[in-house]
């Protein structure tokens, strides 16, 4: 089993007689969830999801994040917002902090100072499941697949947190409307499949597949959820040219054409300038620089954080680190 698929709630054991609590413990909290959040009224219960002060276009508004491991600071007082439908990039050095905004975005690290507030909703306590019901998707720095399924089962697993139907109805599968929902979400994911270009692979064995095509299935799965916010760590890392053009183009489909709003960290400079409606630089775990690509790039600290300091006159003092930031990141470079 995959360590990022079992922090993901995507995992309730089957290989042991402690499945069936597990899958019943589930299917309980995610009643519970769907009632707290609805209230049966369509009112929020819980005072931490009550709808707080965020700008009216901001799906995500990120306030005074903060995170250690011990006595190393990860993320000091970082605060950011993303408008809905935006394709908003976080750019910065190696150890900068980048995938540790997103896991605290995402659940798998809980801050220790700060907020998260989603869609007018205070998510900062809620665990990963919970947020994957609320419509946050993600894909991993490294592939997080199940290499011994197939293309078309490992889709299916993002759509496991919308299923209705389960261990007490689930078996009257012609007449309890388990073959109908089945039949739903199989449409549901052949629409993903469609879209990414992945038809010819389909009941292919995930681990037999190249790494490009892996990391396609990889978003397929994260889009199969239909988030509102889509997480994406790298995911053009890797990859050649081509491969990196068809990428950049699905997340351009993916938020003009379905919706979906962005977050991307990603190393090469030229993908991000095109593409990103905003950016964030992040250097030691400090927010240093936001705004348009064009804004991000003039900024002295984006310099200074990519090539060295920079000098009075503007120039760069680093022996060797000639050009604009842009071109040195492209090559690869954090």
């Amino acid at each position: 089993m995959d360590a990022a698929a079992a922090e993901s709630g995507l995992y309730y054991g089957t290989n042991s007689s402690r499945g069936g609590l597990r899958l019943a413990i589930g299917l309980i909290r995610s009643l519970c969830f769907a009632a707290e959040t609805t209230g049966g009224a369509g009112q929020p219960l819980s005072m931490d999801d009550a709808v707080l002060n965020s700008p009216a276009d901001a799906l995500l508004d990120v306030r005074g994040l903060s995170l250690r491991f011990r006595g190393v600071r990860a993320l000091s007082e970082v605060g950011f917002q993303v408008p809905r439908g935006a394709i908003f990039s976080i750019i910065g050095p190696n150890g900068a902090g980048k995938t540790s905004v997103l896991n605290c975005i995402s659940g798998r690290y809980r801050p220790h100072e700060g907020r998260i507030v989603f869609d007018g909703r205070d998510i900062t306590a809620r665990l990963p499941r919970d947020r994957a019901g609320l419509g946050i998707g993600r894909t991993f720095q490294n592939l997080a697949l199940f290499g011994h399924m197939t293309v078309l089962e490992n889709i299916l697993v993002g759509r496991h947190h919308l299923i209705r139907n389960n261990f007490l109805n689930g078996p009257l599968y012609w007449i309890g409307g388990a073959r109908r929902e089945e039949l739903q979400h199989r449409r549901a994911v052949e629409d993903v499949i469609d879209l990414l270009e992945i038809q010819h692979v389909r009941h292919a064995v995930a681990a037999s597949l190249p790494y490009g095509l892996r990391k396609r299935v990889e978003l397929a799965r994260a889009v199969a959820l239909r988030p509102k916010l889509l997480l994406l760590d790298e995911p053009m890392a890797g990859m050649n040219f081509e491969e990196k053009e068809d990428m950049a183009r699905y997340v351009i489909d993916l938020n003009q054409e379905w919706g979906i709003t962005v977050i991307m960290i990603e190393h090469d400079m030229g993908v991000v300038m095109d593409i990103s409606h905003e950016v964030m630089v992040l250097d030691f775990g400090s927010r240093i620089a936001g705004g348009s690509p064009q804004e991000v790039l003039a900024d002295e600290r984006v310099r200074a954080a990519y090539l060295g300091q920079v000098t009075e006159a503007g120039a760069v003092a680093a022996p060797g680190a000639g050009g604009d930031p842009a071109g040195r990141a492209g090559t690869g470079a954090p």
